[in-house]
């Protein structure tokens, strides 16, 4: 897996979100598995069948988890302030396509809602194309339908 790129606040949301999946959930999910074999048989019991489907996704997450922490490099958050966008970076940009405003945080390419505003990966065309730019910086992305224009009008 190629690094990822994460701010400090990032790596730490994921951290905690990994340590209570093992801690906690890991543990409730065994309980609840085991409460639903104690209930009979198997092969028409909803509950262990629902149960094992939700091990299944948490175990799936704690190893996307430890391959993000294992791989990422982390940007320290106030050690990002400068003039040029990146990840971290609050973004209003102006559709200049049909005058619309919109406010976003350029994110690392981690697929968590783990931010309180909308979030742009830097995975995504949009993202690739705001890192390094600044404000007053037009950018112009060539999709299926047409292009996007899009002027970046804050940064911070």
């Amino acid at each position: 897996m190629a690094a990822i790129t994460l701010t400090r606040s990032e790596f730490e949301k994921i951290k905690t979100e990994y340590e209570r999946m093992k801690r906690v959930d890991r543990k409730d999910i065994i309980k609840a598995i085991s409460d639903a074999r104690d209930q009979g048989d198997l092969s028409e019991n909803a509950e262990y069948t629902a149960a094992k489907e939700k091990q299944v996704f948490i175990e799936g997450k704690i190893s996307r988890y430890e391959e993000i922490l294992a791989t990422a490099r982390v940007i320290e958050d106030d050690a990002q302030v400068n003039e040029k966008i990146h990840v971290g970076s609050r973004v209003t940009i102006l559709d200049k396509n049909d005058g619309e405003v919109s406010e976003y945080l350029l994110t690392s390419a981690v697929d968590f809602n783990i931010h309180d505003l909308p979030t742009i990966s830097t995975n995504s065309q949009v993202g690739k194309a705001l890192i390094g730019k600044t404000v007053g910086d037009v950018i112009e992305i060539l999709i299926p339908t047409g292009k996007l224009l899009y002027e970046v009008i804050a940064h911070q």
